[in-house]
């Protein structure tokens, strides 16, 4: 191992630039640079396509439901959210030692865990690599 400062030679120091990143910051388990480009809050434009595509099921489904088409706009709007998060926080895990810091926020252990589930799985790939070559 050349640097000290590295977890494990697998891991990669060099940075990558992502375009548009809303947050930059050090992985704090590997120091590795990383940035998030999404955001968990919805947009204008998000607002607009819930909109279109809420009053597009409305008119679809008028003639059988009546006003009663008008739940599609909540659960449109449910359906955004949720993907909103979900999307955001499949972001959120360092892609070079597994720490995520949303599950290290919530319970400790959990997260110590998923860490742990993620060097084996990447000691398994790699012993995989070094058997096909």
């Amino acid at each position: 191992m050349k640097n000290k400062n590295h977890i494990h030679e697998s891991v990669d120091p060099r940075v990558f630039k992502k375009k548009g990143s809303r947050l930059d910051f050090l992985c704090p388990l590997c120091g590795v640079s990383r940035s998030i480009t999404k955001n968990f809050k919805l947009t204008r434009a998000n607002h607009i396509q819930i909109s279109v595509l809420s009053f597009t099921l409305f008119l679809i489904s008028y003639s059988w439901l009546g006003g009663a088409g008008l739940i599609y706009f909540p659960v449109v709007f449910c359906g955004f959210e949720f993907w909103k998060r979900v999307d955001y926080k499949r972001d959120i895990p360092c892609e070079s030692c597994g720490f995520d810091a949303m599950w290290y926020k919530k319970d400790v252990p959990k997260a110590k865990q998923l860490v742990h589930e993620f060097w084996s799985q990447k000691k398994s790939n790699l012993s995989v690599k070094s058997e096909d070559n």
